[in-house]
């Protein structure tokens, strides 16, 4: 299986530009850009399975890489990541979980951070579940 993901700015579709395609285990069932481009970087969110996986694209030298992966419980439903930098997941089971990914937004690079970063995102993690009582 493999994801495509094109730079859809311009209304036109044939101006969409092919960025870069993974090759994925799994059927992508959500996808979410992250709230804002700083310093040539870019943040994509998608999932399937039971896994989130946040990728870091650095626009100005056009290469990518996968950056986090989050594991859950369920399969990811649903993906959407708000202005501050909070990614929402829905989860098939009625789980929302809720984390907090605003570190990436500094216009650093993982690859020029030292690694203490990927502490954050699990430290500023949220669920919430359905009660079933």
């Amino acid at each position: 299986k493999t994801l495509h993901i094109y730079d859809t700015r311009s209304e036109l579709e044939d101006r969409w530009r092919k960025m870069f395609s993974l090759e994925c285990d799994f059927v992508g069932q959500a996808l979410a850009w992250g709230p804002t481009i700083v310093g040539g970087l870019a943040y994509l969110a998608y999932s399937g399975a039971k896994v989130i996986w946040i990728m870091e694209i650095r626009t100005l030298e056009e290469t990518w890489e996968a950056i986090l992966r989050i594991p859950r419980d369920g399969n990811v439903r649903d993906l959407d990541w708000n202005a501050d930098g909070l990614l929402a997941a829905g989860i098939d089971d009625g789980t929302v979980s809720i984390i907090d990914l605003a570190y990436l937004q500094s216009g650093i690079a993982v690859n020029e951070k030292d690694y203490n970063w990927q502490r954050q995102a699990l430290t500023c993690f949220t669920e919430i579940r359905r009660n079933r009582g």
